[in-house]
């Protein structure tokens, strides 16, 4: 089994949806949100399994 790939996503369009899943509460507790998920601590990368679909994450968490 391969290792899961890493891909680039598309950072403001990830901050402008957990903002609007936060209901705009504060930098902090997006950041602790964004840390929650599949984000690693630099927050530009997110781990999705070879070949699975790419898919914005956080529509499923909604």
């Amino acid at each position: 089994m391969k290792k899961p790939s890493y891909w680039q996503i598309n950072i403001v369009n990830g901050l402008r949806k957990s903002r609007n899943f936060l209901r705009n509460e504060s930098r902090t507790k997006l950041k602790k949100y964004l840390d929650n998920q599949v984000f690693h601590e630099t927050l530009f990368q997110c781990r999705v399994v070879e070949n699975g679909i790419l898919e914005s994450f956080f529509e499923s968490k909604t």
